[in-house]
């Protein structure tokens, strides 16, 4: 009886078969189950995809971040050295011109202080020589011999200045104020008051240039 229904149900299976062929049907695929083999290599890929993230994110906190802080700081410092570049250059610049200022400055105090040097001595050999013409004018032979000694003390100081910007000049006046001491030793008021006047018109001539 068990080998009639083994037969019975093996017919029926054709049958079914049969049937599905002709109603257009597939027939069933039996899947077969995952492998040891498959779940190995599943867990090689989720191992090998775990370490290259681990790898990446090594290599961006390890290297990447780092290096970016190194440039930003280095871009910082040379910011930093541009400014400093900058400020010392325009500090540079003011000191070149306070410098030219001053040199201009005392430039100009060199010369006011040379024509303060010449304007001294000359105004004192003025002083002299008109002291000594007033003298002579008021026949006080004393005072006009004093103002005359005066006159030639005071006008080689003159000479000293003026020998090195104009030594004709100074030649000139020095002989004119020679000549009118020696009338005036000669006792001759005349041409000594003569001479005195020349040299004053000389000297008034020479301070103002």
């Amino acid at each position: 009886m068990d080998e009639n229904e083994s037969t019975s149900t093996r017919s029926d299976d054709t049958l079914s078969v049969s049937e599905g062929l002709r109603s257009g049907g597939q027939l069933p695929v039996t899947v077969p189950p995952k492998t040891d083999l498959s779940r190995r290599i599943l867990t090689w890929l989720a191992v090998g995809g775990a370490c290259l993230l681990i790898g990446a994110l090594a290599v961006y906190f390890g290297f990447y971040v780092p290096g970016q802080k190194a440039l930003k700081t280095a871009q910082d410092d040379l910011a930093t050295l541009q400014q400093t570049l900058t400020d010392t250059q325009a500090e540079l610049a003011t000191a070149e011109s306070d410098l030219a200022a001053a040199q201009t400055n005392a430039a100009a105090a060199q010369t006011e202080l040379a024509a303060l040097q010449a304007a001294v001595p000359l105004l004192r050999v003025q002083n002299d020589v008109l002291s000594a013409r007033l003298a002579l004018v008021g026949q006080d032979t004393l005072t006009a011999r004093q103002m005359l000694g005066l006159a030639e003390t005071d006008m080689a100081a003159l000479v000293e200045v003026l020998k090195t910007t104009d030594p004709e000049v100074a030649g000139a006046i020095q002989q004119r104020l020679s000549d009118a001491a020696a009338a005036f030793a000669r006792n001759d008021i005349t041409d000594t008051s003569s001479e005195l006047r020349i040299l004053s018109e000389n000297l008034a001539i020479l301070g103002q240039r």
